[in-house]
């Protein structure tokens, strides 16, 4: 009934919220996986990727420069 539901087009969302609900709720991660975005209503596609390592280093290090620029002046 979940896959029928998902399948549906568009996802049956007031199926997946009922059997979301349900004893047994939605019963495995690949079906909450595929079921949660209709449910809250995001679309999956266009949610960015996440940064890399080189982006989030390069922030540190931008941090680290902004704070040694301003403990020089203080």
């Amino acid at each position: 009934m979940i896959v029928k539901a998902l399948n549906a087009g568009p996802p049956d969302v007031a199926t997946l919220r009922q059997l979301a609900i349900s004893r047994g709720g939605l019963l495995d991660d690949g079906l909450r996986k595929r079921a949660w975005p209709s449910l809250l209503d995001i679309d999956v596609q266009s949610i960015p990727p996440k940064p890399g390592d080189h982006l989030l280093l390069f922030v540190l290090f931008l941090n680290f420069l902004s704070f040694s620029l301003i403990k020089d002046v203080l």
